[in-house]
C-alpha cells in the first residue's frame, strides 16, 4: 500500500505541475487584458505554476464559463464594466464556484467576505502587480482543498440519502455514479464506472458506467483488472497502479472493507484538478462513502432475503402465527391464522388485535399476554375455546413468546397457535370408551357374580318343581284314602288337617308359583347373558355377527329406559346372514340409536299418563346390503338443524342431558369402520328413522370406505 501511496503522491505533484492555476478574467479592453496577462504570467512563474487563462469580455460570459469548470481565480476589470463590485458578486450569485475573486479598480465594499482580495490597479508597477497576484494565486490555490472538501460533503450526504428498499444494486450505483458527475471536480462529460468484485470472482465487473459503451466496458474491466493483484503477505486483491491505457485525469479510488477490496471507482477529473489533490482531500471519504453504500445495501439485502426466508418460513408452519407489536397490532398473520380465524392478512395487519372480530377466549388469553409482558418469558401451553370460520367450535392450543430487542427491552409477542380440536375429542372419546370399558367389565363382573347364585336359585327351583309333583301325587292319594274310610276319631282328624292346609289350592298354585318363579330365573339369566355379551371386550378385529343378536342384546339392555314410554315391535329377518363386524362398536351405535328414540318418544308423551309411544326395530337384507332401521314416533327433527346432527358436541337435548357425542361417535364407526352408511329421514311432528346400511362382504366395505357419503337423505 506504501507503493501505491507514492505512485499516486508523485502523479499527483507531477500532474500540479502540469495542469498549473486556472484564472478566468472578464475584461472588455484588449489592451487591458494584454497587461494583465503579461503580469498573471509574472505571478505563476514566481509561483512556479503554468498559467491556465481564460477571458471573457462580459460578466454573462463569465458566469456560463463557470458553469462548466472550477477557476480557481476570478479577475473582473469593473472599469471597463458598467457594473459596480457589489453588481458583479450579485451576477455570480450566493456562492460563486470560485474561491479567489478579484475586482479591479475600485475599493471592494466592507460587507464582502473576508476571503476575497483586495482590489489592483493596473496602472501600479509590473513587478509590484505580479507579487501581489503571485499571493494572491498561491491563496487561491489553497482555497481548492476547501472547495473539493465542500463538493465531497455534498456528495456524501447526496449518498447517504440513496434509497434502497425496491433497488438491485447496480440500479442504485447507477444513481450513486449520477452524484459522483454532479460533482465539480469531476468530468461529467467524460467516462466514469463502478466496478465490483464479486464474493467467489477474481475479476472485477463493470455495475455501473456513464458514457460507456460495450467496446469501452470490455476495455475498463481488462484495464482494472491489470492493475489488481494479490498481495500474498495480506492474502487480499488490492489496486497497484493505474493501467497506461487510462490517461492522466482518470482518478481510480479502491473501495476497501477492512482490508479486503470490494470494487473501484473510476472517473475523470475536470481538468482544473489534479489527483495528488483529490487523493489526499477526498478518496478516503469517498471510498468510505461507496464502502458504506456498498456493505449497508448488501447488509440490507442480507436483512431483506432473512426476513422473506422468515416470512415463507412463517407462512408454510401448519400452525396459526400471529405477531403482535408494542402498540398491540397485528405485525404476523400467516396463512393457518388466515384459514382458523376467517380473516385475510390484509384485514388485519396494522390494526389493533383487540378490535379484531375474534371470537376467542379474550379473557383467559389476555392473562397470558400480560405474563408474557410482565416476565418477558415464554408462557407454558394453554387451551383456550375458539369458534372456527365455519361457525363450529374448537380448541386452541397456545403458547405466546415475547419479542425482545439486544438490550432485552419487550417489543411485541408472537402467539403460536394450534387447533387441537380433533386431539380434544379423540381424548374424549377415549375417556369414554375407557369409562365404558370400565362399565363393561364392571358389569361383566357383576352377570358373572349373579349368574352363580340364579344357576342356585334355577336348579332348586326345577327340583322343587319336580318334587312337589310326586308330593302332590302322593297327597293326592292319601286324601282319596281317607275319603274312602269310615268314620272314625282318626279318619276324622286327618279330614281335618287336609281341610285346614287346603291341600287343593296348594295343588294349584304351588305349580304355577314355582313356574312363574322360573320365568324370572330364566329372565334374569337372559338379562345375564345380555349384559355379558354387550360388556363383552371388542376385538381388534372383525368377526362372524349375528345383527339379529346384537339388536335382542341392545334392547334387552335398554328395556328399563322405553318399556313405560314406548311400545316394543322387533321386525327382524332370520334369514340374515352373518357379517364380519366389530360386534362391541356396533352394540353402541345401536344403543345410542334407542336412547335417542326413546328420550323423543318421551317428549311427546310426557304427561300424557297411559299412553305410549311406537318403537320399532327392523333389520333385513337389499341386494349386497344389510339394512337396520330404527324408528320412533316422537317429535321429529326440526328442519334447521338436520345438517349438523351428525356433528361434534351438537345436541338438541337440554344441558347436562346430551353430550352430542352420540351420533357423531356412530356415524364414525358405521362409515369409517364398517364402510357403511348411517342416514336419516324425519319429519317434523312425525317421528324420524335412522337406516345404518352395512356392506354384506368386506370387498364392498373396503370399496365403499373411498367414497365420501351423505350423512343426511330425504
Amino acid at each position: 500500500m506504501e507503493l501505491v501511496d507514492q505512485e499516486v503522491r508523485s502523479a499527483g505533484r507531477n500532474a500540479v505541475k502540469r495542469h498549473g492555476i486556472y484564472v478566468a478574467v472578464c475584461c472588455s479592453d484588449d489592451e487591458n487584458f494584454a497587461r494583465l496577462e503579461a503580469v498573471l504570467n509574472s505571478a505563476a512563474e514566481i509561483c512556479e505554476y503554468y498559467l491556465s487563462l481564460a477571458r471573457q469580455e462580459s460578466l454573462w460570459g463569465i458566469s456560463a464559463l463557470l458553469q462548466g469548470h472550477y477557476y480557481d481565480l476570478v479577475l473582473v476589470n469593473t472599469v471597463d464594466l458598467p457594473l459596480s463590485c457589489t453588481d458583479a458578486l450579485t451576477l455570480m450569485g450566493d456562492e460563486p464556484p470560485v474561491f479567489g475573486f478579484l475586482p479591479l479598480g475600485e475599493s471592494l465594499p466592507s460587507s464582502l467576505s473576508p476571503q476575497l482580495f483586495s482590489c489592483l490597479n493596473l496602472n501600479d508597477p509590473p513587478d509590484h502587480l505580479a507579487t501581489q497576484l503571485a499571493a494572491c494565486l498561491r491563496s487561491s490555490a489553497g482555497q481548492r482543498q476547501k472547495y473539493i472538501y465542500r463538493q465531497t460533503q455534498t456528495l456524501l450526504l447526496a449518498l447517504h440519502r440513496l434509497p434502497f428498499s425496491g433497488q438491485i444494486l447496480d440500479t442504485l450505483l447507477d444513481a450513486a455514479l449520477a452524484e459522483l458527475n454532479r460533482v465539480g471536480y469531476v468530468d461529467a462529460a467524460a467516462q466514469s464506472a463502478i466496478c465490483l468484485l464479486y464474493p467467489g470472482s477474481q475479476t472485477l465487473k463493470l455495475v455501473a458506467g456513464c458514457n460507456v459503451d460495450e467496446e469501452a466496458k470490455l476495455l475498463i474491466e481488462a484495464g482494472l483488472n491489470l492493475a489488481i493483484v494479490n498481495d500474498d503477505s495480506q492474502g487480499e486483491r488490492m489496486l497497484f497502479h493505474p493501467p497506461k491505457t487510462i490517461d492522466e485525469l482518470c482518478c481510480l479510488i479502491p473501495v476497501y472493507d477492512n482490508e479486503r477490496l470490494l470494487g473501484v471507482v473510476m472517473f475523470h477529473c475536470d481538468r482544473h484538478f489534479d489527483i495528488a489533490e483529490l487523493t489526499s482531500c477526498a478518496a478516503d471519504e469517498i471510498a468510505t462513502a461507496f464502502c458504506s453504500l456498498i456493505t449497508r445495501y448488501r447488509e440490507h439485502e442480507r436483512v431483506d432475503r432473512v426476513y422473506q426466508q422468515n416470512n415463507q418460513l412463517i407462512e408454510s408452519i401448519s400452525s396459526a402465527i400471529v405477531g403482535v407489536d408494542i402498540y398491540d397490532c397485528v405485525s404476523h398473520w400467516n396463512h393457518a391464522a388466515q384459514h382458523y380465524l376467517g380473516l385475510e392478512a390484509e384485514e388485519v395487519l396494522g390494526r389493533s388485535i383487540m378490535g379484531l372480530p375474534l371470537e376467542w377466549s379474550w379473557k383467559h388469553i389476555s392473562l397470558q399476554v400480560l405474563t408474557c409482558l410482565t416476565e418477558k418469558v415464554t408462557t407454558e401451553r394453554f387451551e383456550a375455546p375458539f369458534t372456527h370460520v365455519d361457525g363450529q367450535v374448537g380448541v386452541f392450543s397456545i403458547v405466546i413468546t415475547p419479542l425482545l430487542d439486544e438490550r432485552g427491552n419487550f417489543g411485541g409477542y408472537l402467539m403460536l397457535l394450534d387447533d387441537i380440536t380433533t386431539k380434544v375429542e379423540a381424548e374424549k372419546e377415549a375417556q369414554q370408551a375407557e369409562r365404558l370399558k370400565s362399565i363393561g367389565q364392571l358389569a361383566a363382573g357383576i352377570a358373572h357374580e349373579i349368574n352363580t347364585p340364579i344357576q342356585y336359585v334355577g336348579d332348586n327351583l326345577h327340583f322343587l318343581r319336580d318334587a312337589f309333583t310326586d308330593v302332590a301325587q302322593f297327597a293326592g292319594h292319601c286324601s282319596e284314602w281317607v275319603l274312602k274310610q269310615p268314620p272314625g276319631p282318626e279318619i276324622t282328624r286327618l279330614q281335618s288337617l287336609i281341610d285346614e292346609l287346603e291341600l287343593d289350592y296348594l295343588m294349584d298354585e304351588v305349580p304355577r308359583a314355582v313356574l312363574q318363579a322360573l320365568d324370572g330365573v330364566d329372565h334374569v339369566s337372559r338379562i345375564v347373558r345380555a349384559m355379558k355379551d354387550f360388556s363383552h371386550p371388542g376385538s381388534d378385529e372383525k368377526v362372524e355377527t349375528d345383527i339379529n343378536r346384537v339388536i335382542q342384546t341392545t334392547v334387552t339392555i335398554t328395556r328399563n329406559i322405553w318399556k313405560h314410554i314406548a311400545e316394543l315391535q322387533l321386525d327382524l329377518d332370520p334369514a340374515l346372514p352373518l357379517i364380519r363386524t366389530y360386534p362391541g362398536p356396533l352394540s353402541e351405535v345401536m344403543l345410542n340409536l334407542i336412547v335417542n328414540a326413546s328420550d323423543a318418544i318421551a317428549d311427546v308423551v310426557e304427561g300424557e299418563e297411559g299412553t305410549k309411544g311406537e318403537l320399532r326395530i327392523a333389520s333385513s337384507a337389499d341386494g349386497s346390503w344389510l339394512e337396520i332401521r330404527v324408528s320412533d314416533s316422537g317429535g321429529g327433527i326440526p328442519a334447521e338443524v338436520q345438517p349438523f346432527i351428525f356433528d361434534q358436541f351438537f345436541t338438541t337435548k337440554p344441558v347436562g342431558k346430551g353430550t352430542g357425542q352420540g351420533l357423531s361417535i356412530s356415524h364414525k364407526v358405521i362409515q369409517e369402520q364398517h364402510g357403511g352408511t348411517l342416514t336419516f329421514c324425519s319429519e317434523p311432528g312425525s317421528g324420524s328413522c335412522f337406516i345404518i346400511r352395512l356392506p354384506l362382504s368386506e370387498g364392498d366395505q373396503d370399496e365403499y370406505k373411498e367414497e365420501t357419503a351423505d350423512p343426511v337423505s330425504g
